[in-house]
């Protein structure tokens, strides 16, 4: 006979009831309410406090956290063209 539960069945009669929550579960959705709620306004109440580059230093560092920034692509291709064909076209380095 195999051991363990029968499906839809806990060996602990007492055991949390189906579709409530866990304790962790239960903290991070705390947390996430302090963050969003008394934690950001406490935040903006701070930053507006700065000034200069105090300020934008503060400002970009969260905004990363939004609007990550890209990273830089280096594209290398052959086209077929040869310098000789463009060099009136830039200017010298």
């Amino acid at each position: 006979m195999a051991k363990g539960s029968q499906n839809g069945k806990s060996n602990n009669p007492n055991g949390r009831e189906k579709g409530s929550k866990n304790v962790k579960t239960k903290q991070w959705e705390l947390l996430g309410e302090f963050i969003t709620d008394s934690g950001a306004k406490k935040f903006v109440e701070e930053v507006n406090k700065l000034e200069g580059v105090d300020y934008i230093n503060a400002y970009s560092k969260v905004l990363s956290y939004f609007k990550p920034q890209l990273a830089r692509t280096e594209i290398k291709a052959d086209i077929g063209i040869d310098k000789k064909d463009i060099s009136g076209v830039f200017p010298k380095e």
